[in-house]
């Protein structure tokens, strides 16, 4: 886990997979698509409904109302000039988590050089036309160790012992305002198996418009990531929530979108909140101070 800094003042963030040049710095890599359900033999617990499977996700949502508003669309800039989109969600006033490989591309010069939130962006509109104004962030904390060859390929998850590719791509991002205090926040829910669950973010093939799927995401059995293969995702769904109604009754985070099939429109794994629970926590307290 590599601790990281930086000012940020503008730019365009990335999403994996298969993307067009202009959705994603050079260097970001492709989706993994290793296979959906039924990979290493795996398949959907038996006692889930058949009828899971998403229709198409719902665009246009109400990117100003909570939960929704909470979601934020990232923009960012790398050190060769690349310019990329993401999403984030917001878990606390100045807390924005997201995926790393959404602001750390080591082919574009590694982490942005600017970096902007939006919440409840509307393309049309730009960063101004938010009701909740935008805010730049800077990388608190990054796991740059999701990608360990550079190859540009997002692994689910290794099978076993140990965290590789998805179990491992998570970023915490500090915002410069603490927008939190006006679009509200989501919580985290470590204790998520499986359910059906939102998945809500910014796709490019739909104009960067606000999407919202609800599907089946489960926990890998042999793994540390969370099965998102029966929502629709596309380049700039990553580092967007997975998310449901917790134990407090509270919108909250389960996951963050990793990796994914960019021919099918489909997800594959998201980042498990549960694998780094502790640290989250640990890494939201460590930018308090910035509230005074």
């Amino acid at each position: 886990m590599e601790q990281r800094s930086i000012a940020g003042s503008g730019g365009d963030a990335p999403c994996r997979g298969g993307a067009l040049p202009s959705d994603r710095p050079a260097g970001a890599g492709a989706w993994s698509a290793p296979g959906l359900l039924g990979e290493n033999g795996l398949a959907a617990p038996a006692d889930l409904p058949l009828d899971a499977y998403p229709a198409l996700a719902q665009r246009g949502v109400l990117t100003s109302e909570y939960p929704y508003s909470a979601v934020v669309f990232l923009h960012a800039v790398f050190p060769n000039g690349a310019s990329a989109f993401g999403t984030g969600v917001i878990v606390g006033p100045n807390d924005v988590l997201t995926a790393a490989h959404v602001v750390y591309a080591p082919a574009s010069g590694g982490y942005p050089t600017s970096l902007v939130a939006v919440p409840a962006y509307i393309s049309a509109l730009g960063w101004e036309g938010s009701p909740f104004g935008f805010s730049t962030a800077a990388v608190t904390i990054a796991d740059t160790g999701f990608d360990p060859d550079d190859d540009g390929i997002i692994r689910a998850g290794n099978g076993g012992p140990g965290l590789e590719g998805s179990e491992r791509d998570i970023a915490l991002l500090t915002l410069n305002k603490p927008l939190g205090y006006r679009t509200g926040w989501m919580d985290l829910d470590p204790t998520f198996k499986q359910g059906f669950a939102h998945l809500t973010g910014y796709p490019g093939v739909y104009g960067r418009t606000l999407t919202d799927d609800v599907a089946l995401a489960y926990d890998a059995p042999n793994d540390s990531f969370t099965y998102i293969t029966w929502f629709e995702a596309h380049r700039g769904n990553s580092g967007g929530p997975v998310w449901h109604y917790g134990p407090s009754g509270r919108p909250s985070v389960v996951g963050l979108v990793s990796s994914g099939d960019p021919n099918a429109g489909r997800g594959v794994a998201a980042f498990d909140i549960a694998n780094s629970y502790d640290n989250i926590l640990y890494w939201m307290a460590s930018n308090d101070h910035l509230l005074a």
